[in-house]
């Protein structure tokens, strides 16, 4: 199978990568804006180079013909988003037309877009259903609003290109090996603190999240492909979700974090108050896909390949 990655430079894109590369019948052809830092990252893998082609992203074009196209372009850490404010809506709108005009020409090819949960709006006091209805104060919109409202008027637009198969993955949370530790979660914020030795402050209130790793995410993939045709989004979910306080014991048991709770507020509120932002949609189930890993184990094992 022809896979193209776009946006293979992502957290997401790299762990997938090295799973989709074990299967010898698969031949993957890398986009990303800078090239040569994410080869250097491929050499450093040692990955055999004998089936992928890494190139930039403006060498994709019509000349190849895939059988699959992920696209994992946007943007992941809250901090990062703050700092791009509206221009989300341009990268995420171009490179998502560049794909579309593709299967115009293609209309073949699958093609899957990596959504987010932030698209259901302002919902997250309780988690995300079959049912739930997308919430915007369109009348009073915030700058945590402009990455939700991108994905979504993607999604919307695949709705109706209905005679073409586009799967819109939503990820809540995602945790792998690749995880950046600089970046701004949770997770990482606490990984910074392990690998510093430094004391984690984190505040009193407790939140609830769903953290899906590389396997079960790709089992997802594999299985949503194997359909003759479809298109739809479907809500990523784990065997079992977990809660901050969770995490944190799981990583103070495991590899000694020291943290602090405190009263006040603290951390980077990208994309709005999300209490319990996960999903109870079990959709894919249909599709045969059932989740190996629970939240806590997909942590626990990234941790334990990150910080060896």
């Amino acid at each position: 199978m022809k896979i193209a990655l776009l946006g293979a430079s992502s957290q997401i894109a790299k762990s997938l990568l090295k799973i989709f590369i074990q299967d010898e019948e698969h031949r993957m052809h890398l986009f990303t804006r800078d090239l040569s830092s994410f080869q250097q990252w491929i050499d450093n893998q040692k990955i055999d180079p004998a089936h992928l082609s890494a190139n930039s992203l403006e060498a994709f074009d019509q000349s190849i013909e895939f059988d699959l196209i992920i696209n994992f372009i946007g943007i992941g850490d809250p901090s990062k988003a703050i700092k791009m404010g509206a221009s989300i809506f341009d990268i995420t709108y171009d490179y998502d037309h560049l794909i579309l005009n593709y299967l115009s020409a293609h209309p073949q090819t699958k093609y899957i877009f990596m959504s987010s949960g932030v698209v259901y709006g302002d919902i997250f006091k309780q988690p995300a259903s079959k049912e739930s209805k997308a919430i915007f104060n369109i009348n009073s919109l915030q700058h945590t609003d402009w990455y939700a409202m991108a994905k979504l008027y993607a999604e919307a637009r695949h709705r109706a290109l209905k005679d073409l198969c586009i799967i819109d993955i939503r990820v809540f949370n995602y945790i792998s090996s690749d995880v950046d530790i600089e970046s701004r979660f949770l997770i990482s914020d606490a990984l910074r603190a392990i690998n510093n030795k430094e004391i984690l402050i984190t505040n009193d209130h407790n939140i609830f999240r769903d953290y899906i790793g590389p396997e079960d995410l790709h089992q997802l993939i594999l299985r949503s492909i194997e359909q003759p045709f479809i298109n739809s989004s479907l809500d990523c979910f784990t065997r079992k979700v977990t809660d901050k306080f969770s995490i944190l014991e799981l990583l103070r048991l495991n590899f000694g974090l020291q943290y602090e709770v405190v009263k006040s507020q603290t951390g980077i509120d990208a994309y709005g108050s999300r209490d319990n932002y996960f999903s109870i949609s079990k959709v894919a189930e249909n599709f045969g896909y059932k989740p190996a890993y629970s939240s806590l184990e997909n942590i626990l094992r990234a941790s334990e390949e990150l910080l060896s």
